[in-house]
């Protein structure tokens, strides 16, 4: 009999995917249940993707493979958009790669680096799981840094080592962050990045939020001048397409980004051509994205106000379409999320992203203007 990888065999499950399985059981026991749990938008994508796509499907009699660093013309659109977005230059021919949404990316992207000598990643206590998880089936060692409410939610760079920063050949940052919600300042990227370039580590920055703020964009790793970045930029929930699979990997290393177009080379993750014709009007569009930050910024005002009506306390909350709420009356994050449990509302521990989440829920509020009036009445009442 085969033997199997003890370090995925022994993994927990996707907690997410856990919880997706408890509101289905819910609703099946016939529970009136608002699942507040996935960063899944369920307002409609624009038509125009959907008219591109078509086009793309049947424009042609045949089919063949797509590329897999993406089009000439997506990258072309990538390159476009980032210069009018933050001012930076690419080259689309080095510099830009497609790929299928970026979990795929970031899951797979510690392949690329020798991990031999015991170097480790930097992962921030509270973040999106696929960090970890991808480390710990590739047996890679990972060091976590300690996310508190007094320092932002951000990782505190003077406090952490020399020692650890030498060792350290990645280093995740996700802002906004997911959970949190904490938005990075230019200046901290810079320090960031300026760590990196003296301890030789890469930076690796997930930007998947940063194009749905309340007011001032946040900064991007984008607009820092380094080759000691890569950035990771997703179409799922700027443009409402999580189900197309579409993102970008950027980085301004030639070299990393020579050696990474390699290994994905023979991985069958060329996106669809047909998506990629999607993607191309996505990125080149800004009317859309303008829309559904302004539509999010209507819902995040209904959401905030049920949540201080209730006695609830929030951190941030200005970015992406997450709030991330404790209570005083609640010493865990499982009590409150009973709290809302109670009240009909699936929500996500603050531990399903690490131990220092608690006791905060996340509570996604990227629904119909119908399902969050009625999540916000519930709250409130």
């Amino acid at each position: 009999m085969a033997k199997f990888n003890p370090a995925v065999t022994e993994q927990p499950a996707y907690k997410i995917t856990a919880l997706q399985d408890k509101a289905k059981a819910l609703r099946d026991q016939g529970v009136d249940i608002i699942n507040a749990t996935i960063g899944d938008p369920k307002d409609d994508t624009p038509a125009e993707v959907q008219q591109a796509l078509v086009h793309a499907l049947t424009s042609k009699s045949y089919s063949q493979y797509p590329s897999y660093i993406g089009s000439e013309e997506l990258r072309m659109s990538i390159a476009n958009w980032a210069s009018a977005t933050h001012g930076i230059q690419l080259d689309p021919s080095h510099q830009i790669m497609a790929c299928n949404g970026t979990k795929e990316a970031i899951y797979s992207f510690p392949m690329l680096f020798d991990w031999t000598k015991g170097q480790t990643i930097l992962i921030p206590s509270l973040s999106y799981p696929v960090y970890q998880m991808s480390a710990t089936a590739m047996q890679i060692p990972t060091l976590n840094l300690p996310l508190t409410e007094s320092s932002g939610f951000l990782p505190n760079l003077d406090a952490i080592e020399p020692s650890i920063l030498k060792n350290a050949q990645l280093f995740w940052m996700n802002s906004p962050h997911n959970p949190t919600t904490a938005i990075a300042s230019k200046s901290y990227l810079e320090e960031l990045v300026g760590l990196a370039e003296k301890y030789d580590f890469l930076v690796c920055s997930d930007e998947c939020y940063n194009d749905l703020y309340a007011s001032n964009q946040p900064a991007s790793i984008l607009e820092i001048d380094s080759e000691h970045w890569v950035c990771f930029r997703s179409l799922s929930k700027r443009s409402h397409m999580t189900g197309y699979r579409s993102g970008a990997i950027v980085s301004k290393n030639n070299a990393l980004m020579g050696h990474l177009k390699k290994m994905r080379s023979p991985m069958g993750v060329g996106t669809p051509s047909f998506i990629q014709a999607a993607a191309t009007w996505s990125w080149a569009d800004k009317a859309h994205v303008k829309t559904h930050r302004d539509h999010y910024n209507q819902k995040r005002q209904k959401i905030k106000t049920a949540i201080l009506s209730a006695g609830l306390d929030m951190f941030g909350g200005d970015a992406g379409f997450y709030m991330w709420v404790k209570s005083s009356r609640h010493s865990s994050s499982e009590s409150l999320s009973q709290w809302f449990l109670d009240r009909g509302i699936l929500v996500t521990p603050g531990t399903v992203f690490g131990p220092d989440g608690d006791p905060y829920i996340r509570m996604v509020f990227c629904l119909t203007d119908d399902v969050l009036d009625d999540c916000c009445q519930k709250i409130a009442h």
